[in-house]
């Protein structure tokens, strides 16, 4: 899954403890956002996902700076989730 310390450093955060607990706080809102739209949340490919992973960063990041999301949810996170849920829709017959 995502490493707190790895998103603090890609985003030039410094690593406090005060930090950490945020992020991973964010990391786990973000990642129940995410879920919420996958219907096959089991599927064993999900967590090494670089598209799950890129959508579970972009909302920890945009909840980072904007923690009620008073514009919403932006239009790279929306497309990012919106990829992610067509991808693990749980769909078998391709329609």
């Amino acid at each position: 899954m995502v490493d707190v310390k790895e998103l603090l450093a890609e985003l030039h955060i410094d690593d406090t403890a005060e930090e950490e607990a945020t992020m991973t706080d964010l990391l786990g809102q973000a990642t129940a956002v995410v879920n919420h739209a996958i219907a096959d949340v089991d599927n064993p490919n999900l967590p090494k996902d670089s598209l799950y992973i890129s959508a579970i960063k972009s909302l920890a990041t945009q909840l980072y700076y904007d923690r009620t999301l008073a514009s919403g949810e932006s239009q790279g996170v929306n497309a990012l989730i919106s990829a992610v849920e067509h991808k693990y829709s749980g769909d078998t017959d391709g329609t």
